[in-house]
């Protein structure tokens, strides 16, 4: 809660002075909440209390300080399932049903593969200060072949990690 609502002066006992939260810090402008589904139920209830009124309070507050906010969250999860086990809120989860957008699991999605994997290879290239690297055809076989179920994540951090051994030893990816 500390995180997203900030604190005043007080309000627990590393706040020593007003602490600004990530609604105060996106202010005008995007609010992006990874996991949403991992909010406590006392934070989701604040969350709809700002969804509903553009108010919310910073920890140890009684004053309501408006916000102009728009909120795109992601999960992981099904909330439908959560829902019905009372781990996440209905009405916070209709509230956020404005614009739904359902991203199938990179398994679904072999044909992004090989955009994803090269657009990863630049960028580690560009990160680390490597030249340029190109993916092998045996590289781009094996990737359409993996699964993987840490999705895009673990796309990226394996085409990082093939571009680093690379480079180290000269080849291509």
């Amino acid at each position: 809660e500390n995180e997203l609502f900030g604190a005043v002066p007080g309000a627990h006992s590393t706040a020593h002075k007003q602490i600004s939260g990530k609604i105060e810090t996106a202010e005008g402008g995007t609010l992006f909440l990874d996991e949403i589904a991992e909010l406590s139920n006392e934070s989701q209830a604040k969350l709809l209390q700002l969804l509903q009124t553009r108010h919310y309070f910073p920890l140890g507050s009684s004053k309501p300080v408006p916000a102009n906010i728009r909120l795109i969250s992601a999960t992981n999860i099904a909330l439908e399932e959560a829902m019905s086990e009372g781990r996440f809120r209905e009405d916070l989860f209709y509230r956020l049903q404005v614009l739904p957008i359902e991203l199938p699991a990179l398994s679904q999605r072999k044909e992004d593969l090989p955009l994803l994997a090269n657009g990863f290879v630049e960028r580690a290239c560009q990160q680390h200060s490597i030249k340029n690297l190109e993916i092998s055809r045996s590289a781009l076989i094996a990737i359409s072949l993996a699964e993987w179920p840490g999705n895009v994540r673990q796309l990226a951090h394996s085409m990082e990690a093939a571009t680093i051994r690379a480079a180290g030893e000269g080849t291509s990816v």
